[in-house]
């Protein structure tokens, strides 16, 4: 898929064929570059970009990231 056809409407698993492999992966690397840690119930929630981003915000406080859009 091109990147170009991701929306914020698109889901990491239903339509990008993402699996917990994957989305493993990119808890660690959310958890690395931005010193945080996710619970169980943060990760079940992360299906979209909006969600990551918003659950991610609210992990740091949404200082330092600057606004969706």
């Amino acid at each position: 898929m091109d990147p170009g056809e991701v929306t914020d409407e698109t889901r990491f698993v239903e339509d990008l064929g993402g699996d917990s492999l994957l989305a493993l992966e990119v808890i660690v690397a959310l958890e690395k570059k931005y010193a945080v840690r996710f619970a169980e119930s943060d990760v079940r929630g992360l299906t979209t970009l909006p969600r990551t981003y918003d659950v991610l915000a609210d992990k740091l406080g949404a200082q330092g990231l600057g606004a969706r859009g």
